[in-house]
C-alpha cells in the first residue's frame, strides 16, 4: 500500500485529517506555497505535478525548492514551467488511473511522452483542472461535478455525476473542487473534512458500495480542497538518479 504523498503545508494546520492519515500508514510531505501562483493553489500537488506509474513528474522551481525533501524519490523533472495565468497553471493537471489518463490539451510535454510510452489512452476534456474535478474511484470509474468531463468519459468509464457543491473550501476562492478534497488507496477514497455532508452523498456511497470502495472522512468538518495528495514513489536500484 503506498505511504508517501506531497501535500499543500496548509493542510497540516488540520490535526484531526493528518492524524487518520498517519493512523493509516501514510507519510505526508509538504509543498511550500508558491508566490508564482495565486492564493487558492499556491500549493496544490495537483498543480505541481503528476504521477506516471512508478515516477512522478514535477515542475522543475517546484523540485529545486524542494530538493532535500524529495532526495528519496524518484522524481522527473517537467518541461512547463508555472505561472499564475492559465493555462499555465494546469499543465501538470492529469488524472491517471489504470490505463487512462483525463486531461485538457495543455498537459506539459514530458507527461505526454510518459503516457504515450506506457500506452495509456487520454480522453482530452475542455476543463483545465481536470485531476482536481475528478474522484477517482476504481481503474474504470470516476465521479466528478463536470458536465465536460462526465459527457466526455460516459462512453468508455463508469462515471457518477453529482451536482456542483458550494460549500468546499478553498483559500481566497468562493469554493472549490471535490476531486481537490480526495485521496484514493487501494479500496477506500480519504476525505478531508466529512464527505457525509455532501448534498450528494448518498449517491456517491451507493456508486462507490458497488465497486467495493469504501468513502471515508478524515474528519467532521468542511470539507477543503487541498489539491489532492501527489503520491511519491521511492527510488529504486534501477531507477535511482
Amino acid at each position: 500500500m503506498h505511504r508517501d504523498y506531497f501535500v499543500d503545508e496548509r493542510f497540516f494546520s488540520d490535526s484531526k485529517s493528518v492524524a487518520f492519515l498517519s493512523k493509516k500508514g501514510i507519510r505526508l510531505h509538504p509543498i511550500s506555497l508558491d508566490s508564482r501562483l495565486y492564493e487558492g493553489i499556491s500549493g496544490h500537488s495537483d498543480i505541481v505535478g503528476c504521477p506516471v506509474f512508478l515516477t512522478t513528474v514535477i515542475e522543475r522551481e517546484v523540485y529545486d525548492h524542494h530538493r532535500f525533501d524529495l532526495r528519496e524519490f524518484d522524481i522527473t523533472l517537467g518541461q512547463s514551467s508555472l505561472a499564475r495565468d492559465y493555462p499555465y497553471d494546469v499543465r501538470y493537471n492529469v488524472a491517471i488511473f489504470g490505463k487512462t489518463a483525463i486531461h485538457s490539451k495543455y498537459i506539459d510535454s514530458v507527461i505526454k511522452e510518459l503516457l504515450t510510452k506506457e500506452k495509456v489512452e487520454s480522453i482530452v476534456v475542455k476543463q483545465g483542472y481536470a485531476k482536481c474535478s475528478i474522484v477517482v474511484v476504481d481503474e474504470k470509474s470516476i465521479i466528478t461535478s463536470d458536465i465536460g468531463i462526465y459527457r466526455a468519459c460516459k462512453e468508455k468509464l463508469d462515471v457518477c455525476l453529482v451536482s456542483v457543491w458550494k460549500d468546499i473550501f478553498l483559500w481566497g476562492m468562493e469554493y472549490g473542487l471535490l476531486g481537490g478534497t480526495s485521496l484514493t488507496r487501494g479500496r477506500e477514497i480519504y476525505f478531508t473534512g466529512d464527505i457525509r455532508k455532501h448534498p450528494d452523498y448518498w449517491k456517491m456511497k451507493n456508486f462507490a458500495d458497488q465497486k467495493g470502495v469504501s468513502l471515508l472522512s478524515m474528519s467532521e468538518g468542511r470539507l477543503v480542497d487541498v489539491g489532492g495528495f501527489l503520491p511519491l514513489y521511492l527510488k529504486t536500484k534501477d531507477n535511482s538518479m
